[in-house]
């Protein structure tokens, strides 16, 4: 997932559409709803069901100008929040564990923008 997510950003930092930088408030809120996601799973929702519905939560998000949006500033967020949705039910775990591996995400997503806004010396990775 790391893997994948690095690659995204320095896609979009190439293509120089990186948006809103993303707050710790906004990690926590975006795992928040990971965590929901499986909680709606454990009671019964299906995942068709509940991607066919946050697809059209982010597409009307998505519309609005990035100041705001809600968690979902660029592309990038909307694949790291549908990504982690998606693993909610392919990869079932715990709730929390789903919260705990999307903040680990986002978090990594943060400290990345960071870097690259700060121009960090070589081999300095935060």
């Amino acid at each position: 997932m790391v893997r994948a997510l690095l690659i995204g950003v320095s896609l979009m930092q190439a293509a120089g559409t990186l948006a809103q930088t993303l707050s710790a408030s906004d990690c926590v809120e975006g795992a928040q709803f990971v965590r929901n996601a499986a909680l709606s799973r454990d009671n019964g929702m299906g995942a068709r069901q509940f991607i066919d519905r946050l697809d059209e939560d982010l597409s009307m998000v998505m519309a609005m100008p990035p100041p705001a949006r809600w968690f979902v500033y660029s592309e990038v967020e909307e694949r790291l929040l549908r990504h982690a949705v998606a693993r909610v039910f392919d990869k079932p775990q715990d709730a929390e564990g789903h919260r705990t591996e999307f903040l680990a995400a986002c978090d990594r997503l943060r400290e990345l923008r960071a870097c690259t806004e700060a121009a960090c010396p070589p081999g300095d990775t935060r």
